[in-house]
């Protein structure tokens, strides 16, 4: 993957939150937005599944 997206390593560091990455100058300015980004995504994924039972999501998708 990493031949098509460059940036791979470092997105998928950040994921797993690993801090001890250099990231590269040209990408310096997308680590915050990186960063925040799957913070978000985390925060969404938590809400939903604490939200949620099995019933209601398969309700939603059948109705």
């Amino acid at each position: 993957m990493h031949l098509v997206n460059p940036a791979w390593t470092l997105l998928e560091a950040a994921k797993i939150g690993y801090k001890n990455v250099t990231w590269p100058k040209q990408y310096i300015s997308a680590k915050v937005q990186i960063e925040r980004n799957i913070e978000r995504e985390k925060q969404m994924l938590a809400t939903a599944k604490s939200s949620l039972s099995y019933e209601q999501i398969t309700a939603a998708f059948e109705g």
